[in-house]
């Protein structure tokens, strides 16, 4: 451990900017062989195929360890990751391996578990949804990236332009350039080559964990697309039930329901005088122009907060999928308020 000798970090710092003039294959290998070491300790606990591995921790219902146990030795190993330049990213290169391995561990499970507990699968797809966006904050993924120094010659000079037409003052402009000659020197130095963790380590400083593990559950969340459909069409059952149509005082039973109907329903005028300026439509006031029934209210409730909730764990083929839920409820929901109209209707009486 570091700890035990405090000249040791410092010495593999240097170790490292010494490996950093070196050719980019003594970079990767060491790089390699840490994120390798790193993925076989990995494994070990939570791939259920790998001998001696816990059944338990290779479970669905286990995902939580998965990301408790990653939160873990990032912190742990946080000296560890201090003797790296930060330009390599080390840390944030292991975690992103570490993402994607977690990704096909959890479709082997999704692929081969068979049926899954609806309940099970969202919260491992909430839990998962959450370590993405901890990780996104911890690494401060999306950011610009300036401080290191990454990204290449032609987006500095677009940089310069626009800095130069906003006004930037001379000393941003100089302190650019300055930093353009030296990338310009360490290319050269190298022959003009682009070192491949170069390039890997400059895309991740913009590079998102939100959906790298998560985007392996969305060919699975059939299960909770029918869920959704099975409880929207309950509640219309109920609601439709319930639908007063509006209420005229004074009178009762199943007339008072259908006289009411008709008005609601958009019948011939007058419609007798019994429903006067006195009529409401599902217990509220209202005109005779842009009467709503309660129960459509209820309905597109229902929809928008169904909606918001998948858009919350993923806005791919699963959220296309309640699309046409939604189009089978609200053809569902017009059939039986038809049914229902033709029902009220053999209790008006006959236009005289």
């Amino acid at each position: 451990m570091l700890t035990q000798d405090p000249s040791a970090a410092p010495r593999l710092a240097d170790a490292c900017l010494v490996v950093d003039a070196l050719e980019p294959h003594v970079r990767e290998e060491l790089v390699g062989n840490l994120t390798s070491k790193e993925l076989v300790n990995y494994t070990s606990v939570f791939d259920g195929s790998i001998a001696g591995a816990h059944g338990d921790q290779s479970r669905l219902e286990a995902v939580d360890r998965r990301y408790a146990w990653v939160k873990r030795n990032l912190k742990a190993k946080e000296e560890l990751w201090g003797v790296f330049p930060p330009q390599w990213r080390v840390p944030q290169l292991l975690c992103m391996s570490l993402c994607r391995l977690t990704k096909t561990h959890l479709l082997e499970i999704l692929d081969t578990a068979g049926p899954t507990d609806v309940q099970v699968l969202l919260q491992a797809l909430h839990r998962t949804i959450e370590f993405e966006r901890e990780m996104d904050e911890y690494f401060g993924a999306g950011g610009s990236g300036a401080d290191d120094g990454g990204g290449d010659g032609s987006d500095e000079a677009g940089q310069e332009e626009d800095d130069e037409k906003d006004g930037a003052s001379a000393g941003q402009v100089r302190a650019k350039y300055e930093r353009m000659r030296k990338e310009k020197e360490v290319a050269e130095q190298r022959g003009g080559r682009a070192l491949p963790m170069d390039s890997a380590a400059a895309s991740l400083a913009k590079a998102s964990f939100r959906g790298v593990i998560s985007g392996s559950f969305e060919d699975h969340l059939g299960p909770y697309v029918e869920l959704e459909e099975r409880q929207l069409m309950d509640m219309l059952d109920t609601l439709v039930v319930e639908e007063t149509w509006g209420k005229v005082s004074g009178l009762g039973g199943d007339a008072e329901v259908a006289g009411q109907s008709s008005s609601s329903m958009g019948g011939d005028g007058g419609g007798g005088g019994g429903g006067g300026g006195g009529s409401t439509v599902g217990g509220a006031g209202s005109s005779s122009s842009g009467e709503v029934l309660t129960s459509a209210g209820q309905v597109f409730l229902n929809i928008k907060k169904v909606f918001r909730r998948c858009s919350n764990l993923t806005r791919g083929k699963t959220l296309l999928a309640l699309h046409a839920v939604f189009t089978r409820v609200l053809k569902a929901y017009a059939s039986k308020l038809n049914t229902r109209a033709q029902s009220a209707g053999k209790f008006l009486n006959p236009i005289s």
